[in-house]
């Protein structure tokens, strides 16, 4: 990666800040998920995450809609919310079903920590780069991560219809022969 982004100051700077925002983010997320597990067992967090996308999804609709538009429209806004709000999952937006599936997982992994001062959020250097990655998961034939990830998307995949997840174990042979055995070569 450094050999095609550059490897001058300015960029590792930026790098740098980006893996130490990844660790800062996933500690406040360790908080926030170890008191919200104190008032709500996971399928309430989940429920609320969930009416939080929805209605993010929806604000989001409607500013493209006004914005097409030239002004809101207040019949169609109402369609959008029922339609959203309608959604039985969130397959139909690959990326964000994807998204918050590997979130909610990664946000119930990182409550296994003693504390938030533990070196073990260190290991969130790369998440904010996972998340971009997904984007591969949700639209790409073949797709590699690594195992963390595998366990986060926790077959979100193959409920799309996709092969699942491509891991680089092992050696470079094998890792081409997966691939290549996805392609159908």
């Amino acid at each position: 990666m450094v050999e095609e982004l550059g490897d001058d100051e300015d960029d590792r700077r930026r790098r740098e800040q980006f893996r130490s925002l990844s660790v800062e983010a996933a500690k406040a997320l360790y908080i926030d998920r170890s008191l919200a597990l104190k008032a709500r067992d996971r399928d309430e967090i989940d429920a609320a995450v969930d009416a939080k996308l929805r209605a993010g999804l929806q604000a989001d609709a409607l500013r493209v809609a006004a914005e097409v538009r030239n002004g809101p429209d207040p019949r169609f806004n109402d369609e959008v919310r029922v339609a959203i709000a309608g959604l039985a999952n969130l397959q139909a937006l690959p990326y964000h079903f994807l998204r918050y599936r590997a979130l909610r997982n990664m946000s119930f992994e990182i409550t296994a920590r003693p504390n938030v001062r533990t070196r073990a959020f260190e290991r969130q250097r790369g998440d904010y780069y996972d998340l971009a990655h997904l984007v591969g998961a949700a639209y790409c034939d073949v797709f590699t991560c690594d195992t963390r990830i595998v366990k986060r998307l926790d077959k979100g995949r193959e409920a799309l219809g996709r092969a699942p997840p491509i891991t680089a174990e092992g050696d470079v042979d094998a890792l081409v022969h997966r691939i290549e055995e996805q392609l159908g070569r």
